[in-house]
């Protein structure tokens, strides 16, 4: 019977960095931490934990203009309201 020693990677900066986003709800300006330390954690992660920070990036950059472009609706939307 053989055994086999499977290395885990370590998941505690990226459960920060969802917990950062998560924070952002409340206060705003926590995923810019999260995605900070998502860019630092990226090349030194091992390849899974690399693909959760690869997400966390794309999830920032993705909200991120979504965002704007609802401001910029809204904002038009306002306008349009007064007219």
């Amino acid at each position: 019977m053989t055994t086999e020693y499977v290395e885990r990677e370590d998941t505690t900066m990226a459960t920060i960095c969802y917990a950062l986003y998560l924070g952002a709800f409340l206060t705003g300006i926590t995923a810019v931490v999260g995605v900070i330390i998502a860019y630092a954690q990226r090349d030194s992660a091992g390849p899974a934990m690399r693909s959760h920070y690869i997400f966390l990036i794309r999830t920032f950059w993705i909200g991120l203009v979504v965002m704007v472009a609802t401001a910029i609706v809204a904002g038009i939307g306002a306008l349009l309201s007064i007219i």
